[in-house]
Parts: C-alpha cells; sequence; structure tokens
C-alpha cells in the first residue's frame, strides 16, 4: 500500500493538534488534583488492585477521564511522527522533534504512575508539572519549526536583545518552579492522604510573587528595546503577546490568593503558566529566522551559502 504524502501545510496542523492537546492535559492534570481525585484511582497503570478501569465513585471517574486523554495524546504525539516520516520533503529536525513528543509523553505516564505510588508527595507532583511544561516547549518547537524553512539560522536581533531574551526564559523557568511551592503549600493537594511541603503559604506566594515581576521587569524592558530599534514585526509581536499574557496570569495569582484559593481560579492560573512559558519559548524562536539563499544579509556581507551550511 502507497504511503499517504503529507504537505508542509498538513504536517504543521498535525504539530498544532499536538501542541493543543499536551497543553489541554496540562490543565486535565491540574483538574485532577484540583478535584480532590489525584488517588481516585490508588494504582497504577490500574485503577485499584482489583480493577484495571473503574468509575465507581466520582473521584475515580474524573482520574479515569484525565488517564483516557493521555491516550488521545498518545495518539496526537504518534500521527505528529508519522507526519513527520510522510512530509514532503522530509526533514529530519521535525522527525527528532515529534519522537522527543513521544518519549515524553510516555515518561509523564511515567512520573505521573509515581507520583499516585507515593501518594501525591509534593515533590513528585511538581515534577510531574515541571515536565509537562518541558514537553509544552518542545511541542512549540515543533510547531513552529513546521512553519519555517530548515536551518541554518542567523538572528535578527542585537546582542543586548539575545541576553535579555534569555534572561526571559531562565526567570520564565524559575517562576514556574516557585509556583510548584506555592502549590505543595496550598489546599490543593489532590488527597487529603497527600504529603506537604510543610511552608506557610504566605512564604511561598511571596517568593512566587517577587519572581513574577522581576520576569514582568525583563518583559517590559524588551517591549522598550524591541520599540526603539525597530525589530521585526515578528519579534515585537511575540514580546507584546508575552506582556499581555504575563499581566493576566499576574492579576489571576493575585485575585487567587486574595480569595481564598479557589479550586476553579487555581485551574484558570495553571492555563495562564502553560500560556505564558509557551510564549516565553515562542519569543525565541522569533529572534532568528532560516539563512535562504536570497537573504539580504547574506547578500550585503558577500557570504555564500557554503559558509553558513
Amino acid at each position: 500500500m502507497r504511503a499517504p504524502v503529507v504537505t508542509p501545510e498538513r504536517y504543521r496542523r498535525l504539530a498544532l493538534i499536538a501542541l493543543v492537546l499536551i497543553a489541554t492535559i496540562i490543565v486535565t492534570g491540574a483538574a485532577v488534583r484540583l478535584s480532590g481525585s489525584g488517588l481516585g484511582c490508588d494504582r497504577w497503570p490500574t485503577c485499584t488492585r482489583h480493577e484495571l478501569i473503574s468509575v465507581s465513585n466520582p473521584n475515580r471517574a474524573i482520574e479515569q477521564i484525565n488517564r483516557m486523554f493521555t491516550g488521545l495524546v498518545t495518539f496526537g504525539v504518534a500521527a505528529a511522527v508519522l507526519g513527520s516520516v510522510w512530509r514532503t520533503p522530509r526533514r529530519r529536525d521535525l522527525l527528532w522533534l515529534s519522537i522527543s513528543l513521544v518519549a515524553g509523553v510516555f515518561a509523564q505516564a511515567i512520573i505521573g504512575g509515581i507520583a499516585v505510588l507515593v501518594q501525591l508527595d509534593w515533590i513528585a507532583v511538581a515534577v510531574h508539572f515541571l515536565a509537562s511544561m518541558v514537553l509544552l516547549a518542545a511541542a512549540v518547537v515543533l510547531h513552529h519549526r513546521a512553519g519555517e524553512a530548515p536551518g541554518p539560522y542567523r538572528t535578527v536581533v542585537g546582542t543586548q536583545a539575545r541576553w535579555l531574551a534569555r534572561a526571559i526564559l531562565v526567570v520564565g523557568s524559575w517562576v514556574l518552579v516557585a509556583g510548584t511551592f506555592v502549590t505543595a503549600a496550598g489546599p490543593h493537594g489532590g488527597d487529603a492522604k497527600a504529603k506537604r511541603l510543610g511552608w506557610a503559604i504566605p512564604t511561598a506566594a511571596r517568593l512566587h510573587g517577587v519572581s513574577v515581576m522581576i520576569l514582568l521587569a525583563l518583559i517590559v524592558a524588551f517591549v522598550a528595546l524591541a520599540r526603539r530599534e525597530r525589530m521585526p514585526a515578528a519579534a515585537l509581536q511575540a514580546i507584546e503577546m508575552l506582556l499581555a499574557a504575563g499581566v493576566v496570569q499576574a492579576g489571576i495569582g493575585y485575585f487567587q490568593y486574595f480569595n481564598g484559593i479557589p479550586a476553579v481560579v487555581v485551574g484558570f492560573h495553571v492555563a495562564g503558566a502553560a500560556i505564558v512559558f509557551a510564549c516565553v519559548v515562542r519569543l525565541q524562536l522569533v529572534l532568528r529566522v532560516p539563512v535562504t539563499a536570497d537573504d539580504p544579509a547574506l547578500v550585503r556581507s558577500g557570504a555564500l551559502l557554503a559558509d553558513v551550511s
């Protein structure tokens, strides 16, 4: 049987589907914890000692739905791998990026199983969340690169902007880590048996809040730099989108803290964290473009393509 042909446009749509599914399962995973269903199924990969699947109570049903959604995510990333094999023309970078998504999904399943077996110890839960963000970052990279020509690449901004973008990535990653401390000290552990971080909530929230303020300051500085240096439209759009997402996310964070940390609002905060981090990763990607034969920068410099490939 003849293998199907996947055009670059169709492949980017497959990459988008995988990205959306990965982002969605971050939120559904949070819903399991926020609904107190984290140990609804106290075994892994089975639900109970004697049942593979059980919906005998609401908590088990919620946990089972999330586990079943993991299967849908697996299907989505597998489609991305097959699409990269059938894509015409085939690109090795897209193939390896898509394979990394499959590996990440399986790793996440194992980490999630360990979290259940250790009764939602806060460290395991934090690692589970942070690994999800790494997986999300890989999906953002795959989707972005699927829409552009293959490398090599050249930067379109100056040294100051590149270092500022890297600082945003480092601080943005730290904000995620600090956020897990707030979660670990907060009231939504996923189950009454969950092992919690013994910090006072205000202490964890203060650390997280200060980190967020530093991140927003870096983002504002980048916006000012982008406008002053008249950076390409893609870079300006990316940083302005990140600023908007960051401000909204900070507002949600403060609202939930001063209103008793309601579970529904925490769910929106988790979704916001995924959006903000996706924007942080995308910012890194738009600061460079693929080198092409008609690249004006190469024409001005007199460089040969053979020298950059």
